[in-house]
């Protein structure tokens, strides 16, 4: 473990006396009174990150003063002049001796102002980029939106560095988010991710597989021609994971590592994990890894042992050749706990996920993912985290700062190497999570409301007071609000019509301060940026309290205002400054889109084939189309039963200008703890009914599911209507269940002849 953890900061004070090349120091000038006083210096044959610092460094001093200072290879220096030395210059080399002999760690950089030279260089190629990164920071540059409208640059006629020697390292070898700061290239001059990220120092270790990396070992559309390769279990072969002790199974997945190790700067990690979701191999061989539950039962879903022993034996096989690579997978997500069987290799890096857990309160000793730190930590392996700072279920809201601002000293008081946080690029109503985790993840201590503070007066200016107030309430109803998971059904019920007043209050105050004052048109641009944010929720929070009228009600005006609201939502998501910006479109608008095309279409279908779904979550779309509905509550993941309970849904579904001809109920989930009652009607509400599925209610164990498809069309066949109820009773749980979470109906309707 030693071996991974990170070095405390050392003061550079430290390296006085070490570089016998430094004269006296004194504050070095750059630019004086609007004229290059100057030059930049890079090594005779620069990297090409180094070159790339260069550039970005003249970039930025010229954005500032207007003037552009030249970049010269070292022995072309001109002899006058200050220069600002950018990587492994031979001026820097003494310097980088005296801080490589003190065993800094990678991506550790120096500043050292002295006379008339300004030294930015690091351990690495990293580490000079973070120097030169560091310097622009200190004279004020700020990056907090991924656009130049989003970036602090001061406007200066001269740049003075003060004398004096700098030395930081990050607080986590890993720092990973929403941009890959080893790219320099952006897709969009106005949407600078990449720049944004290297500029708050993201970074550190890479990994190769993405995450569910079993398909980049073994090519799933192999499963026809060698089904023994992938998972056995209810009694034949599924292409759902690997068969991981499949002797060819481990051949062609080493073999692929080491093709991936071998290419010329190859990823410091390896990740070998499982395909999202379960399905783990049961066969005679997986079968001897998975754990008894001392009642002479197996644990079969307990896949920890199956999953860290596959890994183990990458592990021991790179070892040798790759002493400084590390096998990593994921850890409390497809199954809970360690091992039982299996001890983990040492060259393994665990990554722990915080998937299904609270993500909008701090981790801590009792929480799932603090139980987990401690567990896994008994092992002595580096440790890595995987977050969700940006959420994949909220496109609007996900206040998480404050969380943010507890755990990431936390993860590092517990030793953990690095942080990844999934990132969905929802920069509207969640920029503060972005630009804070990385600041963070560099500097643990940084204390995250003083940086918020400086955030709202540098980015906004006059509007500074407003906005800290808007920040501050929307982390307050998070803090103070119930366990919070990724639904944005769910984080709606923080923002009832009260609070989004407020806020869209503090907005108004912020708009009225820019226009009172003459103020750079950024600062406005950023704040409409955020507004609009705002509007995305107010729009869509609105839908839902319009859709719990509309339940009530039927009223078919309050249909088309919620018709329109989708649109302008929409609309304003779509626009081409906002596309991408505002919500991650691309994951996001599908959805919305069904949601309006379902809300438009009901429960009426036309000539053709036609499908009518529901998720359930919040009570789904059950305020539109249910007829009567009863019993249940919407829950987070569906409409919920408590214990004994029972709840009832009733559906009139119609044939517009023709008849059903077909009508299955292709996907059907239910809760499974009690007696499931399908039935159809042709004569209308009341019946008389004809039972499609009826389960018995149990004595003992649990009905047998109500397994789909469930076929409705003899019922349904030549009708130009049906009424479909649905009773579910939860008989068996002592608890509240989701008792409905999934409904798919297919069919078609046969035009009228």
């Amino acid at each position: 473990m030693s071996r991974f953890a990170t070095r405390p900061r050392l003061p550079l004070p430290l390296l006085a006396g070490l570089c016998a090349a430094m004269i006296a120091a004194a504050d070095v000038t750059l630019v004086r009174d609007g004229v290059a006083v100057a030059s930049v210096v890079i090594p005779d044959q620069p990297t090409a990150v180094e070159q790339f610092a260069a550039t970005r460094l003249c970039f930025y001093l010229k954005e500032m003063t207007g003037v552009q200072l030249p970049v010269v290879r070292e022995t072309a220096a001109p002899a006058g002049g200050a220069r600002v030395y950018v990587g492994a210059t031979a001026a820097a080399a003494p310097l980088l001796s005296a801080i490589k002999a003190r065993q800094a760690p990678a991506e550790a950089s120096v500043i050292s102002a002295t006379g008339s030279s300004v030294t930015l260089a690091g351990r690495d190629d990293a580490g000079t980029t973070h120097a030169v990164y560091r310097l622009l920071e200190g004279l004020g540059c700020r990056w907090y939106f991924p656009a130049p409208w989003g970036w602090i640059i001061p406007r200066v006629q001269t740049v003075t560095i003060p004398a004096g020697d700098t030395y930081q390292a990050p607080d986590f070898k890993i720092r990973a988010g929403i941009g890959n700061p080893a790219d320099p290239t952006d897709k969009s001059p106005d949407w600078q991710i990449n720049e944004w990220a290297r500029a708050n120092h993201l970074g550190g270790w890479r990994w190769w597989g993405a995450g569910h990396s079993y398909p980049f070992l073994v090519d799933f559309a192999q499963f026809e021609k060698h089904p023994e390769w992938f998972a056995y279990y209810n009694g034949a072969r599924h292409p759902t994971q690997l068969c991981t002790t499949h002797p060819e199974v481990r051949r062609l997945a080493l073999q692929v590592v080491l093709e991936a190790l071998a290419k010329p700067n190859a990823p410091r990690l390896v990740c070998i994990s499982p395909c999202d979701g379960e399905g783990f191999c049961e066969c005679d061989t997986c079968s001897t890894l998975i754990p008894d539950d001392g009642k002479g039962s197996k644990l079969t879903h307990d896949y920890a042992d199956r999953i860290v022993d596959f890994a183990n034996f990458i592990a021991d096989s790179i070892r040798t050749a790759y002493p400084d690579h590390y096998v990593t997978y994921y850890c409390d997500y497809h199954s809970v706990g360690t091992p039982q069987r299996v001890t983990p290799a040492q060259n393994t890096v665990f990554w722990l996920t915080q998937w299904a857990q609270d993500q909008l309160h701090p981790v801590g000793p009792e929480t799932r993912l603090g139980k987990a730190l401690q567990h896994w930590g008994q092992y002595g392996n580096p440790i890595f985290l995987y977050t969700y700072w940006g959420s994949y279920g909220s496109f609007t809201y996900w206040p998480a700062a404050t969380t943010i601002a507890a755990d990431v000293p936390y993860f590092h008081g517990k030793g953990a190497v690095g942080v990844y946080s999934e990132t969905h690029e929802s920069w509207g109503g969640q920029h503060l999570n972005f630009i804070l985790y990385p600041r963070l993840l560099w500097d643990s201590k940084t204390d995250p409301q003083q940086f918020t503070a400086e955030f709202c007066d540098k980015a906004y200016g006059p509007a500074a007071a407003p906005m800290r107030e808007y920040y501050r309430l929307l982390e307050e109803v998070a803090a103070n609000g119930p366990v919070q998971y990724h639904l944005h059904t769910e984080i709606a019920t923080l923002f009832p019509p009260a609070v989004m007043a407020r806020l869209r209050q503090y907005l108004d105050r912020a708009r009225l301060a820019l226009a009172e004052a003459g103020v750079d048109p950024n600062c406005r641009r950023r704040l409409a940026f955020v507004d609009a944010g705002h509007q995305v929720a107010e729009l869509y929070y609105g839908i839902g309290a319009l859709k719990a009228q509309f339940g009530v009600s039927k009223d078919p005006a309050l249909r088309a205002l919620i018709s329109a609201r989708y649109a302008a939502l929409l609309e304003l998501i779509g626009r081409p400054e906002y596309q991408g910006r505002l919500v991650e479109n691309w994951l996001f608008e599908p959805g919305l889109r069904q949601e309006l095309a379902g809300l438009e279409k009901g429960t009426t279908f036309g000539p053709g084939k036609f499908t009518y779904e529901d998720g359930f979550e919040r009570g789904g779309k059950t305020a539109f189309d249910a007829q009567q509905i009863s019993g249940f509550a919407g829950g987070t993941w569906g409409l919920d039963l408590p214990a004994g309970g029972s709840g009832r849904v009733l559906y009139e579904f119609g044939a517009r200008d023709g008849v059903f001809s077909t009508a299955t109920l292709t996907q059907f989930v239910t809760c499974n703890r009690g007696r499931t009652l399908v039935q159809v009607s042709t004569q209308g509400a009341a019946g008389p009914w004809q039972d499609v599925l009826a389960t018995p209610s149990p004595d003992a164990a649990a009905a047998p599911p109500a397994k789909p498809p469930l076929d409705l069309g003899p019922a349904v066949q030549g009708q130009a209507r049906f009424w479909l109820q649905i009773t579910l009773t939860n008989e068996l749980a002592a608890e509240t269940v989701c008792g409905f979470d999934l409904m798919k109906l297919d069919g078609e309707v046969t035009a009228e002849r």
